[in-house]
C-alpha cells in the first residue's frame, strides 16, 4: 500500500469500524478493500490503527493490550563449590639458598646465572653459588634445568 492509501475518508472509516463495530484487522481490511475497491491489508490495517492508537480485538476477541511485563526478580547468586579462602596464599618469589645471592654486576665466572624472582622487580638477583664445571648453574639449579626424560 503507497501513502495516498490512507486519505482521510477510509481513515475515518477504520475508526469507525474498530470502534463502533471491534471488528478484528482481518474484518475490517475486508470492509475497506470491498468499500473502496482497493487491496487493504491486515497488517496495513494494525499499522494505521497502532498509529491512530486505537484497540483491535486480538486473539479471541480480546483487546491487545500493551503493558510491559513486570520486572523478573533478580537471580541469586551463583553458588561455587568450594569456598574462596579469606585471604590469599603468599607467594613464594624465589627459593633462598643462602648469602650468595648477587646482581648482574656482582656475577663472576663461577658462579650460578639462575634468575630469583622478576627482571622487572628492583630486587632481581641471580643464585651467585658455585656452579657446576662447564654448566651455567648450580648443582640444586642444574637438576631443575634439566630434568630427567622419563620424571615428565
Amino acid at each position: 500500500m503507497g501513502q495516498r492509501t490512507w486519505s482521510s475518508e477510509r481513515t475515518a472509516r477504520l475508526g469507525e469500524l474498530a470502534t463502533l463495530t471491534r471488528a478484528s484487522a482481518t474484518g475490517i481490511a475486508r470492509e475497506l478493500s470491498k468499500q473502496f475497491g482497493i487491496a487493504v491489508t491486515r497488517s496495513a490495517v494494525i499499522g494505521k490503527a497502532s498509529r491512530m492508537r486505537l484497540e483491535l480485538p486480538g486473539a479471541h476477541g480480546r483487546l491487545v493490550e500493551r503493558v510491559n511485563p513486570p520486572p523478573r526478580p533478580p537471580r541469586p547468586p551463583k553458588q561455587r563449590t568450594r569456598p574462596m579462602p579469606a585471604t590469599p596464599e603468599p607467594r613464594i618469589r624465589f627459593l633462598d639458598l643462602g648469602d650468595e645471592n648477587c646482581t648482574l654486576a656482582e656475577l663472576h665466572e663461577d658462579s650460578c646465572r639462575w634468575p630469583l624472582g622478576d627482571p622487572r622487580d628492583p630486587d632481581f638477583r641471580y643464585c651467585g653459588r658455585a656452579k657446576v664445571k662447564d654448566r651455567p648453574y648450580c648443582k640444586h639449579h642444574l637438576r631443575r634445568a634439566y630434568v630427567d626424560g622419563g620424571k615428565r
